[in-house]
């Protein structure tokens, strides 16, 4: 380099071997953005390389501006016309490159601003299998897949067509049809809460479900199925792990190192736990019957006999409650009179005298029922509602009648007083 051009305060900021060409260096003036740079060798590519190590440079200086300088005219080779248009547009060119990298990495760095943590796409895995449940057709066995993620939801389903293989005894050709859906969470030994839920269950023909459970710890899930040489498919979002068992004497779980955990299998079922699949079950519409149940928009309706919630016998009644129930409002809506005709002419008021008798003999109001009665077949909330206030009009007329007595009482001491106060009577 020519001595009488380098400027004073220069110094060297790194050698910069952009497309691994060492053929120039780059000066950094320690005034904010000033760039010096000596061209060498070729001057077309020597060029070109200012832009890319320009680029490079105003990265390494945190985007501030970079100004380049040509010592206006002082690049001494460059002599022809042609050469200094190609250069200039060249330049131009770097010069809309730099904006367009600047917005860029602007526009990256307002991304990144405004985002809190990292993001990682992941694919879904999906398992699928084929397991055959031998046995007895009759029986339904446990079938425990095990060492799932506690921490995430497994979305499990097991399923099966009408006319595959299966016990012949059934049928020939519709065995069973089963879509079985859960999504369960398994595989530690505990530090979240576990649960299960069948989010969708369909057959046809004949059962092949009977129930399931957690297991092994909260390590494994146990579903019953059907055996006889049913043939079932799974898919899982976790390895299955599946063993099939059919005697409660075969281990399903087993730590050398700690046997005192070791799992033995549940026992097989016979008959199918229907109160526990509800209670495990999520409603869809697809699940209530055309009739007598009705579905109109958000309403549901029921024309058939009784309905029971807690409760297996309802006996007389429409709803059956076998429990207590809240509610923020209870309306009643009366078929028969109200009480008000306690205040009609005509109605017959028991005297004091006979309600007095009648409380020594009965031990209750007229009209009320029994401790003993209501103890036994409780009693109606509307009638008991009417019977209150035709006691609590009852009560308002004696009242009144009480009080005509006491004025007509009153009218009388008045009277003695005034006959007191003016003396006896001259004969």
């Amino acid at each position: 380099m020519n001595a009488s051009l380098k400027p004073i305060g220069f110094t060297k900021l790194a050698n910069v071997n952009t497309f691994n060409i060492l053929a120039s260096r780059v000066l950094v003036a320690q005034q904010p953005g000033l760039i010096k740079h000596v061209l060498k060798t070729d001057y077309k590519t020597d060029f070109i390389l200012i832009c890319f190590e320009t680029i490079y440079c105003s990265v390494m200086l945190k985007y501030k501006p970079i100004i380049i300088n040509f010592f206006k005219g002082k690049i001494w080779r460059i002599q022809s016309q042609i050469m200094r248009s190609m250069c200039g547009s060249i330049f131009k060119s770097y010069l809309k490159l730099q904006i367009i990298c600047l917005i860029f990495l602007g526009i990256i760095n307002h991304v990144n601003a405004q985002q809190t943590g990292t993001e990682q796409l992941v694919a879904k895995n999906v398992y699928k299998g084929d397991f055959t449940v031998g046995g007895d057709k009759d029986t339904y066995y446990p079938v425990v897949f095990k060492y799932g993620e506690q921490n995430m939801i497994n979305h499990l389903k097991i399923y099966r067509s009408y006319h595959e293989a299966g016990p012949s005894e059934l049928s020939l050709t519709h065995k069973g049809g089963l879509l079985l859906e859960f999504d369960v969470n398994y595989g530690g030994w505990g530090g979240i809460r576990y649960g299960w839920k069948v989010v969708n269950h369909q057959y046809e023909y004949h059962t092949t479900f009977a129930n399931a459970t957690h297991d092994m710890w909260w390590m494994g899930f146990v579903v019953w199925l059907r055996g006889g040489g049913f043939v079932y498919h799974y898919e899982s979002e976790k390895p299955a792990n599946l063993q099939v068992a059919y005697s409660t004497a075969e281990t399903i779980f087993y730590i050398a190192s700690h046997p005192q955990y070791t799992v033995y299998a549940p026992a097989p079922l016979t008959t199918v736990n229907t109160d526990n699949i509800a209670a495990h079950s999520v409603a869809t519409k697809s699940d209530i019957p055309l009739n007598p149940w009705a579905l109109t928009g958000n309403t549901l309706s029921y024309t058939g006999g009784s309905v029971a919630i807690g409760t297996t016998n309802p006996k007389s009644y429409k709803f059956a409650v076998g429990g207590t129930a809240v509610a923020e409002k209870v309306k009643v809506s009366k078929q028969t009179n109200w009480s008000d005709f306690v205040f009609e002419n005509d109605y017959d008021l028991i005297d004091l005298d006979s309600v007095s008798r009648y409380i020594q003999t009965n031990k209750h109001l007229p009209n009320i029922p029994a401790a003993a009665k209501v103890a036994q077949e409780g009693y109606d909330l509307g009638d008991m509602d009417a019977l209150l206030l035709r006691k609590i009009e009852e009560l308002t007329l004696y009242i009144i009648n009480q009080d005509k007595k006491i004025e007509l009482l009153n009218a009388e001491l008045i009277k003695t007083k005034k006959r007191r106060a003016l003396g006896p009577l001259k004969k």
